[in-house]
């Protein structure tokens, strides 16, 4: 069973991203997840919100081709 609480760098890997682009993507995107803050320096993320935004923002390319 997957744990259900992320840390960035967990959830970075995830969906195949760096740090600094889900940091971007929390500060840039009102619709993202907001993270659990368990301390000042203890961030995490809640799985399923993760998987439920993705799924919603990253349709995939057809044939491989990226739509630029």
């Amino acid at each position: 069973m997957e744990k259900e609480l992320l840390r960035p760098a967990s959830a970075a890997a995830r969906y195949d991203m760096s740090r600094r682009t889900l940091t971007r993507l929390l500060h840039s995107d009102p619709s993202f997840p907001r993270p659990i803050h368990k301390s000042r320096r203890m961030v995490l993320f809640r799985r399923a919100e993760l998987d439920a935004y993705f799924s919603a923002n990253r349709a995939p390319a057809a044939n491989g081709d990226l739509n630029v």
